[in-house]
């Protein structure tokens, strides 16, 4: 089960100094022949939606995986909206036993990270709904059953 029905494209692509894969062309332009380097991302990118919508944004990956090239997982935002992700690295949704998805991300489109939890005893659940008496029946907005 996908939040987004799509699940990671992992490239291939070599890898810079820093762990982030990259892809060298050859292209020629205006008669000048010369070797281009591009982020795996930014060509699936181009090939599904077009070109890049602005130049001074970054692409963020909604999964968290740089190694990810899905262009269903990206999105082009500010440096400081990229790096607000961050607070979703560890898990944007919780999947519950009863399947109910609770939505934790605050960012729109929301990050795809879920954490699933297996069984009622997995000890990252706090309280098994309707056995805390200090909660109410009702449920946030915010959650959904898949």
């Amino acid at each position: 089960m996908m939040l987004l029905g799509t699940s990671c494209l992992i490239t291939q692509a070599s890898v810079d100094t820093r762990g982030r894969p990259q892809v060298s062309l050859r292209l020629t332009i205006d008669g000048v022949t010369r070797r281009y380097h591009f982020r795996p991302w930014h060509l699936t990118w181009f090939y599904k939606y077009g070109p890049i919508p602005d130049t001074t944004l970054q692409y963020s990956h909604r999964c968290h995986n740089e190694m990810c090239i899905n262009p269903e997982h990206g999105v082009w935002e500010t440096d400081q909206q990229n790096k607000d992700r961050n607070s979703c690295r560890t898990g944007s949704h919780l999947i519950l036993p009863d399947r109910t998805v609770v939505t934790l991300c605050p960012h729109n489109p929301c990050c795809l990270t879920p954490v699933y939890l297996s069984s009622w005893d997995d000890t990252r659940v706090v309280a098994r709904p309707g056995n805390n008496s200090n909660s109410s029946n009702n449920s946030s907005s915010n959650d959904t059953t898949v």
